[in-house]
C-alpha cells in the first residue's frame, strides 16, 4: 500500500525586518531617478525610429519628434541596397555563435577538471 502525504502550503510568515521612513524616501527617489534613467534612454530610441521610418525631407526640416511625418522607406531601400550589410550581420551572428561555443567549451573543461581533481581526493 503506498501512502500519499498530503502537503499543506503554510503562508509565508512577513519579514521582521520594517521599512523605516528613511527607507521609503530612498525608494521613492531610486524610482523617480530610474524612471527619469528609462525616459532618458527611451527617447532618442524612438527619435531614430521616427526619424527612419518619415519623409528624408522632414528630417532635414525638424519636423519629426515622436511620431514619422509622411511615412517612407526610403532610408531602408537605401540600407538593404547595400551588399556590405548583409555580410556584416553575417558577421556579427558567427562572432557570437563562436564567441559561445569557446565560452560553452572552456566553462565544461574547467568543470571536468575540477571536478575530477575534487573526485580524486574524496576517492583517496
Amino acid at each position: 500500500m503506498v501512502k500519499t502525504q498530503n502537503f499543506i502550503w503554510k503562508k509565508q510568515q512577513s519579514s521582521k525586518i520594517r521599512e523605516t521612513p528613511f527607507d521609503n524616501l530612498f525608494n521613492g527617489i531610486n524610482n523617480v531617478f530610474l524612471g527619469l534613467c528609462f525616459i532618458i534612454v527611451l527617447y532618442p530610441l524612438l527619435y531614430i525610429i521616427a526619424c527612419s521610418l518619415s519623409d528624408p525631407k522632414a528630417v532635414i526640416e525638424h519636423r519629426v519628434t515622436f511620431f514619422p511625418v509622411n511615412f517612407d522607406l526610403t532610408a531602408y531601400k537605401a540600407v538593404f541596397a547595400n551588399k556590405d550589410i548583409g555580410l556584416g550581420y553575417l558577421n556579427s551572428v558567427i562572432y557570437v555563435a563562436l564567441e559561445l561555443l569557446s565560452a560553452c567549451l572552456f566553462r565544461c573543461c574547467w568543470h571536468i577538471r575540477f571536478r575530477a581533481k575534487n573526485f580524486m581526493e574524496e576517492n583517496s
